[in-house]
Formats: structure tokens, sequence, C-alpha cells
């Protein structure tokens, strides 16, 4: 499970906050430093909240 536990600074159009992990996972992705993990997690998160946008368009519609 990740959690927020900070909102920190705005760079640009972007925020930057943390999250915490528990270890076994954080050194799971060390093993692979080639990822960049930020934009794993931005990727993620935006597919998630269109799929969210997309289930209230159609449960407003009466759809769902």
């Amino acid at each position: 499970m990740y959690t927020i536990i900070g909102l920190q600074t705005e760079v640009s159009n972007m925020v930057v906050f943390t999250i915490a992990v528990p270890k076994e996972l954080k050194d799971k992705l060390d093993k692979h430093p080639d990822i960049n993990w930020s934009e794993v997690l931005k990727e993620f998160f935006e597919r998630k909240v269109t799929e969210f946008e997309k289930f209230e368009e159609l449960k407003s519609k009466g759809v769902i």
C-alpha cells in the first residue's frame, strides 16, 4: 500500500509529494535503478484518474 505522507512544493506545473512504502518493496525497487519510478507512478495515477472519470461519467448518465 502506498501512503502519501507529505505535500511538499510546487515546481513549474508539477506538485511534489512523498510516499511511504514497505522496506521490502523499496529494496526491490532499488534493484532496478534504470527505471524512473516517479514516472511509472505518475503514469499509473493518470490512468487511474481517467478510469475514475469515465466511471463517474457513465454513472451520471445512468449507464451503471
